[in-house]
C-alpha cells in the first residue's frame, strides 16, 4: 500500500480541497487514483479517473451530458463525506 509522509498527505488533501472549491467531486476516492511519476516531487501528484465525478449546481449551462449536477446543499454534504474518506485513507482519523 502507498504511504505518504505528512507533506505528501497534505498535498493529497489540498488537491481535493481545490477540486471541491472548483465545484467538482471526484466520486471515487481510492489511492490508485493518486499518481505521480517515480522520483518526481509530491507536488506533481495528479488525481485521475473522474468517471464518477459530480459537479455543484453553479448555474452552468454547458454541463456535458452524463455529468451529475448536485444542489449546493447536496454537494456540500458529499464533499464533507469525500474529505472524510480521503482523511481516513491517509490515516488522519
Amino acid at each position: 500500500m502507498t504511504t505518504f509522509d505528512p507533506n505528501g498527505s497534505r498535498t493529497v488533501l489540498e488537491k481535493y480541497f481545490k477540486l471541491h472549491e472548483a465545484g467538482v467531486l471526484h466520486g471515487s476516492c481510492k489511492m490508485r487514483h493518486w499518481v505521480k511519476p517515480t522520483l518526481a516531487p509530491i507536488s506533481s501528484l495528479k488525481l485521475i479517473d473522474f468517471g464518477r465525478s459530480c459537479v455543484r449546481d453553479d448555474g452552468y449551462k454547458d454541463v456535458p451530458p452524463g455529468v451529475t449536477v448536485l444542489s449546493k446543499d447536496e454537494f456540500t454534504r458529499r464533499a464533507e463525506k469525500e474529505r472524510d474518506l480521503v482523511m481516513g485513507l491517509l490515516r488522519f482519523k
